[in-house]
């Protein structure tokens, strides 16, 4: 993960660097301390003011700056000084580098206590996969789990004991991480689940399934599933389901082009007639701004699905590096409108995570839990303006493809 010698580390790497090799290095033999050590060290990050303090109204400094090459309570007051002003990316970075880190020590755990319990060794290469955020490496501290398997083909006499093999592993992973603090989706996008893992020709057929019925909800599961991204294992794995969904692109592009665009349709509205950014209405979250579901969502399912509209489906992207193509290929075709209002997208696409960042999370049942809702009283001025000026962008965005490919008769 740091071994190139060549690369100058990242902000976002300097600072997940002493948590991936707690991590990695646990020192424990037996299942149930490494368990407890790991979960102490997840507690330490999460109370640390990398992760507690979520104010995020300050510009960034340079690394050198803010760099805090500790964990715990070493320097805490220099980290907490600095805490707010860390850029997006780098914090983000950060957590993707330390949760694929818990995601990969557990993978491997979960293979010692097959063994250990009478299972055995894998039976075939296999990959366990994100979607989602994890798929995007956009995940937050507080993010829940999202996940999936997929496993090379065997000769017909030996499916069933695969399946088999990768159920148990599927089960115990989704229960061994939930022990570290993350909450097993509520969409149920995870390894335990059958719909989530299979062998390579198994994913292939459920893709034919989802591409050959577009309704709202196959359209909702192949789109996740664009997502998805190798976080242990075989990486070959997903290359080859990967070349499979650059032929479903080639021969059915156009018709699924029209439903992917269709569900975006779908969402919850991020500001008013007047301009004005839309609260919750009732409940718990009365008064509060859904920074999720009506900004960050919004945004990573058009920078997916325009990865598709083009044929950029070759590796997992993050939305940043989606917004990034998207605003080079509409250039490269002249497309003016799509280009201006994807060019506006990204320019407050850094408010959108940090005020993601910013709605912080909880605790519960010993489960980090993602808010999604933020106050827009704590917002700065700018970062309100910017959440407001990026909705309208959306909005733009979605009026273009829906003309261009659901008004069409």
């Amino acid at each position: 993960m740091f071994d190139n010698q060549n690369h100058a580390p990242s902000q976002g790497e300097q600072l997940a660097k002493p948590w991936v090799e707690r991590i990695m290095h646990n020192p424990y033999t037996l299942f149930e301390d490494r368990i407890q050590f790991w979960l102490q060290v997840r507690t330490e990050w999460m109370t640390s003011p990398l992760v507690a303090d979520s104010d995020t109204s300050s510009p960034p400094l340079p690394t050198d700056k803010y760099l805090c090459e500790c964990h715990g309570a070493q320097n805490e007051q220099s980290a907490l000084m600095d805490s707010s002003r860390i850029s997006a990316t780098a914090r983000y970075e950060m957590v993707a580098l330390i949760v694929d880190a818990f995601y990969q020590a557990a993978a491997l755990q979960v293979e010692t206590l097959l063994r250990q319990v009478g299972y055995g060794s894998p039976p075939a290469a296999y990959a366990c996969v994100l979607f989602g955020s994890g798929g995007r490496r956009e995940m937050t501290p507080w993010s829940d789990q999202d996940h999936g398997l997929l496993w090379a083909d065997v000769p017909a006499d030996q499916q069933a004991g695969a399946a088999i093999y990768f159920d148990k592993w599927g089960s115990v992973y989704t229960k061994l991480l939930a022990r570290l603090g993350f909450p097993p989706c509520s969409g149920k996008v995870l390894a335990s689940e059958a719909e989530w893992r299979g062998s390579i020709s198994e994913w292939r057929q459920r893709i034919e399934c989802w591409t050959q019925h577009l309704n709202w909800e196959n359209m909702r599961y192949f789109s996740m599933s664009l997502d998805m991204r190798t976080c242990f294992g075989e990486t070959c794995l997903e290359q080859q389901w990967r070349a499979h969904l650059q032929q479903i692109h080639e021969q059915h592009g156009y018709e699924l082009n029209k439903a992917i665009v269709s569900n975006l349709l779908h969402r919850k509205r991020a500001h008013n007639t007047f301009g004005q950014l839309i609260c919750e209405r009732y409940g718990v979250n009365a008064g509060l701004f859904d920074i999720k579901y009506r900004a960050y969502v919004p945004i990573a399912q058009l920078a997916r699905s325009s990865m598709w509209i083009s044929g950029r489906l070759n590796r997992s992207m993050a939305t940043r590096e989606r917004l990034q193509t998207a605003i080079a290929i509409a250039h490269l075709l002249d497309d003016v409108s799509i280009k201006a209002a994807v060019s506006e997208v990204y320019q407050w696409w850094d408010d959108v995570l940090l005020s993601r960042w910013q709605a912080g999370g909880y605790q519960a049942d010993g489960w980090w839990n993602c808010s999604g809702m933020v106050d827009p009283a704590v917002l700065p001025p700018a970062r309100k303006m910017a959440l407001r000026q990026n909705s309208h962008a959306i909005t733009k965005w979605l009026r273009h493809l829906e003309r261009r490919y659901t008004n069409e008769k």
